[in-house]
């Protein structure tokens, strides 16, 4: 179980769950979550919660384990002194008193899938009924939008508020397409790093880069290698090790082929977050280039599981709600997706007729409603 998906879980999850308590017996109701703290400081800040009918407003901190809060040094940190409650995953210390405790992994007892990292699969409001309208498909579709959102938000912390790299990071997690996005997000935080040098960021160093981090050696002649690894010593960045595949795959989709045309699009597109927040169309300037490189196909995939769920945590987090109605501009104008879940769903006399509504049919299969 990993911090992150502690933090998603309470930015999601937490103010539907009826039966918290802490680990001293007193009930917890979670009237709201706080707001995720990018800064120093707790996970969360201005939460409300009301323990044994008592309501307390302060901060929220996470961890995996109890103990973790004297690891990190919390003890003697001012910015802790506001913590309200520590949510954990496992209570392992008995030291602790600086507030109230829950531990989650006492309500998840009988899911072991919960250890995979789906703790976010459970606690959500769905449609409990078998015959969905459009309208229907449209808001679990939002809603669906929305949680991916969180997940931005999470990251977003971990790239220290860097909407950039965030935005970079989203888009080479798409060029490994679905065999290899996992692969691919990891090889780019890996060499995050080289984006904070913009003496060193070239095209030439970042195919360098990310070629040896993946070990790609074979696609790379002598003086690239030793650029790597010069490269890899000066920024310190850690060798990885992960698997990229090819099975049933053409080879205009070979990962080191989409390595490197990710690389030439980034240097000769520039996009930004800037871009994606200031233009009102996503079929133009910059954006119509980018399409023409991919095609409309995984082009329409970018734009739906990068630009618009990067501009509803951008609104969630400014508060503006401008950006929000501009994601849902962007994805409902786009063509329903096509894939067999579509097909099946269509069965039932339903005919999504943009992609936010296919997303809700996505969403009702994800969460077992079909």
């Amino acid at each position: 179980m990993r911090e992150m998906d502690l933090q998603l879980f309470w930015l999601n999850n937490s103010f539907e769950w009826k039966n918290f308590k802490t680990i001293s017996g007193d009930e917890i109701t979670v009237l709201n979550p706080g707001e995720l703290n990018r800064n120093q400081g707790p996970d969360f800040l201005h939460a409300e919660l009301i323990i044994e009918q008592t309501k307390w407003i302060g901060s929220v901190e996470i961890h995996c384990r109890s103990s973790e809060w004297f690891t990190h040094r919390h003890h003697i940190d001012p910015f802790y002194k506001n913590v309200i409650l520590h949510v954990v995953w496992k209570y392992d210390s008995i030291e602790f008193n600086h507030c109230p405790t829950l531990e989650l992994s006492t309500y998840f007892k009988n899911k072991p899938e919960i250890e995979s990292n789906r703790l976010d699969d459970f606690g959500l409001k769905l449609y409990h009924k078998t015959n969905w309208s459009l309208n229907d498909l449209e808001e679990i579709g939002l809603q669906r939008m929305e949680r991916k959102s969180n997940e931005f938000l999470i990251e977003l912390k971990y790239l220290k508020g860097n909407w950039d790299k965030l935005l970079w990071n989203k888009l080479f997690y798409a060029f490994g397409l679905h065999i290899n996005k996992k692969s691919f997000d990891v090889l780019f935080q890996s060499v995050s790093k080289l984006f904070d040098y913009p003496n060193l960021l070239n095209e030439y160093h970042l195919r360098c880069l990310l070629l040896g981090q993946a070990s790609l050696f074979t696609f790379m002649d002598e003086g690239e290698i030793n650029t790597y690894e010069r490269l890899r010593t000066l920024l310190n960045i850690q060798t990885i090790n992960i698997q990229l595949l090819k099975f049933r795959m053409r080879p205009s989709s070979f990962p080191e082929r989409r390595i490197i045309q990710f690389v030439s699009i980034f240097f000769n597109i520039k996009l930004t977050i800037r871009d994606v927040l200031n233009h009102d169309e996503c079929s133009r300037g910059k954006f119509h280039a980018l399409s023409k490189q991919l095609g409309l196909s995984q082009y329409n995939k970018i734009v739906i599981n990068t630009f618009v769920t990067i501009l509803l945590a951008y609104s969630k987090q400014k508060g503006d709600i401008h950006y929000r109605i501009k994601a849902i501009n962007w994805i409902s104008s786009i063509r329903p997706e096509i894939n067999f879940l579509i097909t099946e769903f269509k069965k039932n006399h339903i005919h999504p007729s943009n992609a936010l509504q296919t997303q809700g049919i996505i969403e009702l299969h994800y969460k077992g409603r079909f």
